[in-house]
């Protein structure tokens, strides 16, 4: 972890890698200006974005295309888990440099951007999973109570190292809360 700003941020706002990639719970339309303004986010990766509440998400939209962000909305349960392909689709982003600063946030800041954290500093950055189990902690990640995260990450992180590697899907037949309004994860830049 390298560090929690609370000035005016959202919960469990903290800094990932300096000047590139931050996390954070639900933002709104003031936050992300806010965000904007401050550290020149450019990329949102929305980790919990809902059809049940139309309104906050097209307000957030709305807030994110008046400053010329680019914002990924991709759909994960609450507990972090669903479609590995979602975090397949948020790791292409988080790793492509021109694309930041990024925000990656759910709605809590916990397990669905917890999990992404994980798989980013595991899979990208190549550090230990316990280690980076460890600064999930941090952001209210408890192992006891998260056991079907770690299980989830513990299944699926190979296969999400393969697909990003190698540019495919997972094939996945689980539950899932798919979108219909992302960018097709074959149509990402690899």
């Amino acid at each position: 972890m390298i560090g929690r700003i609370f000035l005016g941020h959202p919960k469990n706002f903290a800094v990932v890698v300096p000047g590139l990639l931050y996390r954070s719970g639900v933002v709104s339309p003031r936050s992300l200006r806010a965000l904007h303004k401050r550290l020149g986010i450019k990329t949102i990766v929305d980790l919990g974005a809902t059809t049940l509440l139309p309104a906050r998400e097209a307000a957030i939209q709305a807030a994110a295309n008046a400053l010329g962000l680019d914002r990924y909305a991709l759909r994960l349960k609450g507990t972090g888990e669903g479609d590995p392909n979602e975090y397949v689709h948020a790791l292409r982003i988080l790793a492509r440099q021109d694309q930041g600063p990024i925000l990656v946030h759910c709605a809590a800041g916990a397990q669905r951007t917890g999990a992404c954290i994980i798989f980013f500093r595991h899979l990208i950055e190549r550090k230990p999973l316990d280690e980076a189990f460890a600064e999930a902690q941090s952001f209210g990640y408890h192992p006891r109570k998260d056991a079907a995260l770690h299980a989830y990450v513990m299944r699926w992180h190979t296969a999400i190292a393969d697909a990003i590697a190698n540019g495919h899907t997972i094939a996945y037949e689980g539950p899932t809360a798919r979108q219909d309004n992302r960018t097709p994860i074959d149509q990402l830049p690899r």
